[in-house]
């Protein structure tokens, strides 16, 4: 029995030694034990943050479509898409994290005058050409479906904030 209990002692010992065990391994770092390494990764993630920070708003900006209804409409999907996720990631935030600033993309991108006017209205004009509203009916179908999905996120972010 005692041979047993010293084996157990013995394992446990070896795995806190060996840095196994939760928070074990520390890096000196200016004269203070840390979790990181190297010692610069906190600066450079505040500077991380930084540039993103400081990158122009891109909800405004003017979309080239393209001049081939074609490249119109493969222009417009890849912009619906990209407001779809962000809308998801806004959803997300507002259900579950309650975390308001995981939003303001979305919302910006909505607003009048934004990408997501400019979009609709470059399908609206691509909708007008039967032939091609015909040949791409399963494409306009799903932007639909996905602008509707938007259009509710966007709605609870404002049913949330007033």
């Amino acid at each position: 029995m005692e041979v047993c209990v010293t084996r157990y002692i013995l394992v446990i010992a070896s795995v806190m030694w060996s840095g196994l065990s939760f928070g074990a391994v520390k890096y000196k770092c200016d004269g203070e034990w840390v979790d990181y390494w190297p010692c610069d990764a906190p600066q450079k993630a505040d500077k991380l943050v930084e540039e993103i920070l400081s990158q122009p708003d891109d909800s405004k900006r003017t979309i080239y479509f393209g001049s081939s209804p074609s490249n119109r409409l493969i222009t417009a999907t890849a912009e619906v898409e990209s407001l779809h996720i962000d809308a998801n990631d806004c959803d997300w935030a507002l259900k579950v994290d309650k975390d308001l600033t995981k939003c303001e993309a979305v919302i910006r991108k909505t607003e009048s005058g934004g990408i997501n006017s400019q979009v609709l209205n470059e399908l609206s004009k691509l909708s007008k050409d039967p032939v091609f509203e015909r040949e791409n009916k399963a494409e306009f179908l799903r932007l639909i479906r996905l602008e509707q999905e938007i259009s509710k996120v966007v709605k609870l972010y404002w049913s949330r904030n007033r």
